[in-house]
């Protein structure tokens, strides 16, 4: 059987644009009021993107699979925007359902996409330059009023222990358990790491 040149031409780019199984590509839903969307399935450890404009109660929930329940990736006071981290489950991420009176825009990001930041003003997932090797400290400072969490992410996208989990202005030093590779902070305030 002989295959001409431009078949085999749309067949490697086809493959060069697959997007591998599982993998968190990009993707954007968005909607206003409360709403269950469908997300292409998420089975590995992702950047959730959310914004929600409306003042009052907000929360974003992710919808799994097998319909189990799932730790919100928001809970909050609107207006809200930021980044949350979503660690691999074991059944398939599937949708999103957001409780929101206003507009809203949920997008699915590849964990390698993290910004290089140290400091924010609101939840976010942060890339170290390179992986922790030994004993590595850091500094937090916070100077909001709601809760402060800091998890370490190692480079396979898995969550530990929270290294911070304070209400209110905050500053102190921590250990970074080694081959943490990125960083989710909770923060409704301005904060810093160093």
């Amino acid at each position: 059987m002989k295959i001409r040149g431009s078949a085999i031409l749309a067949l490697v780019v086809s493959l060069l644009f697959m997007t591998p199984s599982g993998a968190a590509a990009n993707q954007t839903v968005s909607g206003e009021g409360n709403a269950t969307v469908a997300l292409s399935s998420i089975t590995k450890s992702s950047i959730i993107e959310i914004s929600m404009s409306a003042a009052g109660p907000v929360v974003a929930t992710p919808v799994l699979r097998n319909g189990g329940k799932a730790f919100p990736w928001v809970d909050s006071t609107g207006p809200w925007s930021g980044t949350v981290f979503q660690e691999k489950e074991f059944k398939p991420i599937i949708g999103a359902k957001v409780e929101t009176t206003g507009p809203w825009t949920v997008t699915v990001k590849p964990l390698a996409s993290a910004s290089r930041v140290t400091s924010g003003s609101t939840s976010m997932v942060i890339q170290l330059k390179k992986a922790t090797r030994g004993v590595v400290t850091k500094k937090f400072t916070y100077s909001g009023e709601g809760d402060f969490k800091v998890f370490p992410i190692s480079g396979r996208g898995m969550s530990g222990f929270p290294l911070v989990e304070e209400t209110g202005a905050y500053s102190g030093r921590v250990v970074l358990p080694p081959g943490t590779k990125y960083i989710a902070v909770t923060a409704t305030g301005n904060w810093r790491m160093s």
